[in-house]
């Protein structure tokens, strides 16, 4: 996008801005206005009706006619005065000229747009080939319809499947469902029935939820401030739930619990030995003190087993690094990263293997959007913004990091646009990637022993997507052949799309 384009947008953003706080002004205004006139409305109509008593009517409509008659002559003469001005301004203007520089800069402006879209989308592709379209329902319980669009996951259980997590409520309930879908050959969509992880027929109520999973394992995990069964109010907990190779929702469960609450957002993990499951580590706090705890999550069973860390926090603060994972490739001795402090400035990473054991490092600053490769040789590049810069760390184990001071890509590209949702591997160490803020899906390759980042091929999504936060977007088939497009909604539904892939998969 153009300087002169992000300008005006934050120009527009601005008197937006203004223009909902004079609204807001205006409407305090008038309330007070309103209160001030029920008090006064029967001393004013008193007042006037003895002031009209008195009045003498013809008197004043004679004098209103006089102010009137001076007030209509001196707008004439004003009004005589301006046009003489607009016509000596357009005599002297060269309106040739004004044309010839209105040109020059829409043409600017214009090539200025063509040179971002074809440096992001190497295919300059506008139009995509839609091959099916559904708006899936999500709702178990009929009562269930309302939602919100950050509180939903899309995750890949296998090559052509696929399902969807939502948080729902209404009308005193709220229920986790779990809908799974799948693709022919063709890219035809088929939705099962949604299952329930849970239904609370005590209260209706959702709120902060971050979302784990790992593409290929058809596994979900969960945990944030709901109202769970049995509860009337918002509580601390977590839930879960698999789709098996029949496309069936089987071992769910839930459970209250005051050590698990944190962030927003959707998280991966790294897979485990057989690749049917996976590890991850997740930031969290604990309800009673207010300080963080970092959640370690073994799901390579039916169920998860969890664990809880308490890393001595002064502040419920802190951050889990988004894991994404490589098909095939499996790292016991590192799981996890997350980010928390111990005082003011003292700034802390801890890395974790499987079994929960974890060590620390000294960092600059935490970040809220860091972001974890798996490489092919089984290492983990995570990459965060300290307060010098971005700063690269490679792991060979939770107690094995290596800071790389120099990655050869601007990362201010798409970073920190990161999450579980949209990037999914689609080849060895090469990821395929949506960026909602420059709306542009990409694929990129990671050299795994330089770290050399490279764009193999990218496309403009404008058209397809907008510029929608609320997106997931993942890749299906047996070779890819398939963008699959999720546009996440605030209420029962979801509008999942399959297209033709347009982009290159490998380097």
């Amino acid at each position: 996008m153009s300087k002169m384009l992000e300008n005006l947008i934050e120009q527009a953003t601005e008197l937006l801005k203004r223009y909902d706080g004079a609204v807001l002004l205006l409407e305090k205004k008038a309330e007070d206005y309103s209160v001030r006139l029920a008090h006064e409305t029967d001393d004013s109509i008193a007042l006037l009706k003895k002031e009209i008593a008195i009045l003498d009517v013809d008197e004043t409509i004679n004098i209103l006619r006089s102010v009137s008659n001076k007030n209509i002559e001196a707008l004439t003469v004003k009004s005589q005065e301006i046009t003489a001005e607009m016509e000596q301004k357009l005599q002297n203007l060269d309106i040739e000229q004004v044309i010839a520089d209105f040109k020059t800069e829409a043409d600017a402006i214009v090539k200025s747009i063509k040179d971002e879209v074809v440096t992001t989308s190497p295919n300059n592709i506008t139009n995509f080939t839609i091959l099916s379209s559904k708006n899936i329902k999500l709702n178990r319980d009929a009562s269930c319809i309302q939602g919100n669009s950050t509180y939903s996951s899309l995750i890949k259980v296998a090559k052509n499947r696929f399902a969807i997590a939502k948080l729902l409520y209404g009308s005193g309930r709220t229920e986790a469902t779990l809908t799974p879908f799948s693709i022919d050959g063709n890219g035809k969509l088929s939705v099962s029935e949604p299952a329930q992880m849970f239904l609370n027929t005590s209260g209706a109520g959702i709120s902060t939820t971050q979302f784990f999973s790992a593409d290929n394992t058809g596994k979900l995990f969960a945990y944030g401030h709901n109202m769970y069964p049995g509860q009337s109010s918002h509580q601390f907990g977590y839930f879960y739930g698999r789709v098996n190779e029949n496309n069936n929702v089987v071992d769910v469960g839930y459970s209250t619990d005051p050590n698990y609450h944190q962030n927003n957002g959707q998280y991966g993990g790294m897979l485990d030995g057989d690749g049917n499951g996976f590890y991850a580590d997740g930031s969290s706090y604990n309800q009673s003190d207010s300080k963080q705890r970092s959640i370690h999550i073994n799901y390579s069973g039916d169920t998860p087993s969890l664990k809880v860390h308490n890393p001595s926090s002064d502040t419920s603060t802190g951050y889990a690094s988004h894991f994404i994972g490589q098909e095939g490739v499996s790292n016991a001795g590192i799981t996890g990263i997350v980010h928390y402090r111990t005082s003011a400035n003292a700034y802390k990473e801890r890395a974790f293997n499987s079994d929960g054991s974890s060590a620390e490092y000294e960092i600059s600053g935490w970040d809220s959007e860091m972001v974890a490769f798996v490489l092919s040789n089984g290492k983990v590049l995570n990459i965060t913004r300290g307060s010098a810069g971005y700063i690269a760390c490679v792991y060979a184990a939770y107690n094995n990091r290596t800071i790389v001071n120099d990655i050869n890509f601007d990362l201010n590209h798409f970073y920190p646009y990161w999450s579980n949702a949209n990037i999914t591997n689609v080849a060895k160490d090469t990821w395929l990637i949506f960026n909602y803020q420059i709306r542009a899906i990409f694929t990129m390759h990671i050299n795994p022993d330089t770290y050399e980042m490279t764009i193999i091929d990218g496309i403009d999504s404008g058209l397809l997507t907008g510029n929608n936060s609320q997106l997931s977007v993942k890749v299906g088939g047996a070779s890819n052949e398939f963008l699959i497009v999720s546009q996440h909604q605030e209420n029962n539904f979801q509008t999942v799309k399959v297209i033709k892939n347009p982009l290159k998969m490998k380097k």
